[in-house]
């Protein structure tokens, strides 16, 4: 367990340096840490997994951990930040059917 913890929060720093402007490997490295983490009972990985997804436009993947997230049983604050972004998400992916939809995989 202290090894997925360690892994989550990795994943979160590689996530954050990404947003504040770090070149794009960060958004990867992010996404290779949570995958490492052993997740089942660890949220925060799941969220960092989708987080990653996200930022790596792979608007389909990311949609299944939330839609994941969204039906577990959560407490609730991740519960709301979980279902808010399956819904941004699938709200986007209704709204459009470009191929070049930022969320979807090219």
């Amino acid at each position: 367990p202290q090894e997925a913890i360690l892994r989550s929060d990795l994943s979160a720093a590689h996530l954050q340096r990404f947003v504040q402007g770090d070149a794009p490997i960060s958004s990867f490295a992010a996404l290779d840490e949570a995958a490492r983490a052993s997740y089942g009972k660890f949220v925060g990985v799941r969220f960092n997994q989708a987080l990653a997804l996200e930022h790596l436009h792979r608007g389909r993947q990311a949609r299944e951990v939330w839609r994941g997230l969204s039906a577990a049983r959560l407490e609730r604050g991740w519960a709301t930040e979980a279902e808010r972004h399956f819904g941004v998400i699938e709200r986007a992916q209704i709204g459009s059917r470009s191929p070049n939809f930022p969320l979807n995989p090219p």
